[in-house]
């Protein structure tokens, strides 16, 4: 089964200091503890945020960053996607 992420791309936003998108992580993490990708990417945004609290990345490339990881995964899920479907056809 494929999951496609539901994720912002692009954040203008700093989330890291944002209860309510912890949550949101912390939920999806544990409903899909087998997804690597998905873990990888709680990692991702784990990490960024620490680094841009620590001041050794700036904002701006975090976000970069995990944008060009998330659309990377979003991409290779929806043709993944898309290959199950045909071949269920």
């Amino acid at each position: 089964m494929c999951i496609l992420l539901p994720l912002t791309v692009i954040a203008q936003e700093n989330y890291c200091f944002d209860p309510k998108t912890w949550e949101d992580w912390n939920k999806i993490v544990k409903k899909y503890p087998d997804d690597i990708e998905l873990q990888i990417s709680h990692a991702l945004r784990i990490g960024m945020c620490i680094k841009v609290e620590e001041g050794s990345i700036s904002f701006e490339d975090a976000v970069e960053l995990t944008s060009s990881w998330t659309e990377a995964l979003i991409q290779q899920r929806t043709e993944k996607a898309k290959k199950e479907k045909s071949e269920d056809l």
